[in-house]
């Protein structure tokens, strides 16, 4: 799966942009006490327009390189009766670091104002959506 990450400048920048906002890669987590002094408070969400964007987020970074962070995903293949119980185990879990969105979901009236980081991976041709999506983390109430 290397040469897969290795083949996306998106993969690439979005690596780098996570190492950045503190987030440790598995190689460079020594021990579990290492592990939990080097914990940041950052909740990150990412949006994709696309299902398959957000798998191959997945299965190239998350799976792998950061396979220590806890993750959720929330994208059409989950029902609408247990996407309340996904945000809310989002907001509430501290250890669960990052949320994987496609902006058509993320959009839909959803309170994901624990995350205090954003990231667009790929833009929805409506801007208008993107907009609301990343209102989702920024929403007072």
């Amino acid at each position: 799966m290397q040469n897969g990450l290795n083949a996306s400048g998106k993969f690439l920048a979005l690596k780098q942009l996570l190492t950045d906002l503190g987030f440790e890669e598995k190689e460079s987590i020594q021990s579990e006490e290492q592990k939990v002094l080097t914990t940041n408070k950052n909740k990150v969400l990412i949006f994709s327009r696309f299902k398959e964007s957000l798998q191959l987020i997945c299965e190239l970074l998350l799976n792998t390189e950061f396979a220590h962070i806890k993750y959720l995903r929330l994208d059409g293949n989950v029902p609408v009766s247990k996407r309340y119980s996904i945000v809310n185990k989002f907001n509430e879990d501290s250890e669960c670091k990052i949320m994987l969105l496609t902006t058509s979901v993320g959009g839909l009236g959803l309170n994901l104002t624990s995350a205090n980081v954003v990231i667009m991976f790929d833009h929805n041709y409506n801007p208008m959506n993107d907009l609301q999506a990343i209102d989702r983390a920024h929403r007072i109430g």
